[in-house]
């Protein structure tokens, strides 16, 4: 099913096959504000809220404590653990709780145990910041729909990427070429780190009891890796759109080019900046990352800031007269691009990230190819250079989130369809 697909619900709530099923929304972390709880945990949250809108009996379990600034809901429960990444009970026990995190396990277990898999469904955004293998073992009897917001499910380094050499992988995962290649950011240890996390997930997979089905964000993450996880469903639902701002007037306009997200190699920064230098437009650049001082030193009129509240972000993306995002790994998604195109900004993009999709079929904006030499600056001086296509493709823009669907409601029916299916295809 993609995300225009069969399956859809019919509109007046919940179905039957629903009502009658529980859903459990499992991710590391809650979503939030700030760069350290948006992506998969936003998702998991936002999930959670559409079906509960659609009339869903839900239930979200994660394994950090809420944010402070998030209203209490008994149905959010946090598991009262911490982000590995932070490390801070020694290198030792961190490296051996990513492998298998058997207090997480315990502690996912109890709150399980309310739940009957015979007519329960999990929805598994994100595991490897505290959860761990140990808790996809938990789940075995349970039907569980796993998100790929990245492509941990068959890759050890999660991005399918060489990070040292700088291009999309292309070899076997897990295979002999793949093990014996130093293709993490932290280096070759931190790889054999995490394939020996890999191992441990495979061991987890193969006790599963119950259906297991994938979801994957844009046709392009589904393509590569459809093929390469085990049998199950697969289905391609875009991800929601929240709550976006009214569209400024052209007169609010500061930038001319904005860059909204890490500030890292792999998000294709370093071309960007090099397109930048030889131009005279104003940049906007907002986030946090290796390249921030590289930034305001190689790039003439930019403008760098740290990570903003969701709403400042949004803003400050308003300011700009195109926002880019110039991907060279093959990003699952890009919910930047998503947000730009509703508050009737043009947009720029990789055809490597998975929002890309969406340009290519409803407008707003440009896709170019990260690999062509001169195909980012060509892309962005015909852009700018064109004040009455500009204001085109920003009325275009508005109409692109309804047309490709990504509206809470329309995301809640796709997703509860999924779930009725691959509860439905249970022995």
């Amino acid at each position: 099913m993609s995300e225009g697909g069969a399956g859809v619900l019919p509109r007046g709530g919940a179905s039957r096959r629903l009502e009658s099923l529980e859903v459990v929304f499992l991710s590391d972390y809650f979503g939030g504000d700030g760069a350290a709880m948006a992506g998969a945990g936003a998702v998991a949250l936002q999930s959670f809220h559409a079906l509960r809108a659609l009339g869903a009996d839900v239930t979200l379990l994660a394994g950090f404590h809420a944010p402070a600034d998030m209203p209490p809901d008994g149905r959010c429960i946090a598991l009262d653990g911490h982000d590995l990444r932070e490390g801070t009970r020694g290198r030792l026990h961190t490296a051996a709780a990513a492998i298998w995190n058997s207090e997480a396990r315990s502690r996912l277990r109890l709150h399980l145990r309310r739940f009957d898999p015979a007519n329960t469904v999990v929805v598994l955004h994100q595991w490897t910041r505290y959860l761990s293998p140990a808790c996809l073992h938990a789940l075995s009897h349970y039907p569980v729909v796993a998100y790929l917001h990245d492509y941990f499910q068959f890759c050890p380094t999660g991005a399918y990427f060489d990070f040292r050499r700088g291009h999309p992988c292309e070899l076997r995962p897990m295979g002999l070429s793949c093990l014996c290649t130093s293709c993490d950011r932290v280096g070759y240890s931190h790889k054999l780190l995490r394939v020996a996390r890999h191992v441990s997930k495979t061991f987890a997979d193969a006790g599963a009891r119950a259906p297991r089905a994938f979801v994957h964000v844009s046709d392009a993450a589904r393509r590569i890796a459809e093929p390469r996880l085990p049998p199950g469903r697969h289905y391609t639902i875009f991800n929601p759109l929240g709550p976006v701002p009214e569209a400024p007037s052209r007169a609010s306009v500061r930038f001319d080019v904005g860059y909204f997200g890490r500030l890292e190699p792999e998000k294709g920064v370093r071309r960007l900046m090099e397109v930048l230098a030889d131009k005279p437009w104003t940049s906007l650049f907002v986030g946090a990352g290796s390249l921030a001082d590289e930034i305001q030193g190689r790039v003439p009129g930019a403008e760098v800031r740290d990570w903003l509240p969701h709403e400042q972000a949004l803003a400050a993306m308003a300011q700009c007269r195109c926002v880019v995002l110039p991907s060279i790994w093959r990003e699952t998604w890009g919910m930047v691009a998503a947000e730009a195109l509703a508050m009737g900004v043009p947009v720029v993009v990789s055809r490597r990230a998975g929002a890309a999709e969406i340009v290519a079929r409803y407008g707003g904006g440009d896709v170019y190819e990260p690999g062509e030499p001169g195909a980012l600056e060509q892309a962005l001086s015909s852009l700018l250079a064109d004040e009455r296509r500009l204001a085109r493709l920003s009325r275009e823009a508005k109409d692109v989130p309804a047309r490709a669907g990504l509206s809470q409601e329309a995301y809640a029916r796709r997703l509860a369809a999924c779930i009725e299916e691959t509860a439905g295809s249970r022995p």
